[in-house]
């Protein structure tokens, strides 16, 4: 399922990186990006041609997705029936950023009545002891139930031909379903299309979307 990639975007190889691709700093992306200096990312070992990191006009007939990446140490956290009013959302972030808890994906569902709301989020594994303890203990907020679940994977298709071509996402989502795979969140940006899903369906979902985008070829 790898391929060696002959040129990608800044913005594509910093949304890779970002989602766990180990092989620039998005820091070093992100300074030759602003300078508008290529990267070549080659071997040490074989003396053979690598991968250009470049300006997106520098790139002539990429594809509509560029790559795929997942990632292996995910738990979603669902906080059920918040009373809602404003600020609230600030008020259960704070001391998660306050205590360097990272939170990723992000869905809120407003009750019809306006008075609840349900919010769903994403954090490393690692720090999910640590979140559950600091949400329990946060009297600026009132809910119903708090769930917690491991084992869950965000697959990610990053590419900047999504910019210009239509019906990616619905690409994408088909795929999943015809493999009979469930989403249980979604994320998006203008390059980058996230999906929550069980862990175990990570292996079965990224063959099918490089059949689906054509990526082995």
């Amino acid at each position: 399922m790898q391929k060696k990639i002959k040129v990608i975007s800044y913005e594509e190889m910093l949304e890779m990186s970002s989602l766990g691709a180990k092989v620039m700093q998005p820091v070093s992306i992100q300074d030759a990006r602003l300078n508008r200096i290529d990267i070549e990312v080659k071997s040490s070992f074989i003396k053979r041609s690598g991968t250009l990191i470049t300006k997106r006009s520098n790139i002539i007939n990429n594809k509509i997705v560029t790559g795929i990446t997942s990632t292996q140490n995910d738990s979603k956290v669902s906080l059920i029936g918040v009373k809602d009013k404003p600020g609230v959302a600030a008020s259960i972030f704070k001391p998660l950023s306050k205590n360097l808890i990272n939170v990723d994906m992000v869905v809120q569902n407003i009750s019809p009545n306006g008075k609840e709301t349900d919010l769903t989020f994403t954090i490393k594994t690692e720090d999910l002891n640590k979140t559950k303890k600091i949400i329990q203990e946060n009297r600026n907020i009132n809910y119903r139930k708090l769930l917690f679940e491991k084992n869950v994977s965000k697959i990610s298709v990053i590419g900047v031909g999504m910019i210009t071509t239509p019906g990616v996402t619905f690409r994408m989502f088909q795929a999943l379903a015809n493999n009979k795979i469930n989403i249980k969140v979604i994320s998006t940006s203008e390059i980058k299309i996230s999906v929550l899903i069980d862990k175990k369906n990570t292996r079965k979902a990224i063959i099918a979307l490089h059949k689906e985008f054509k990526l082995g070829k």
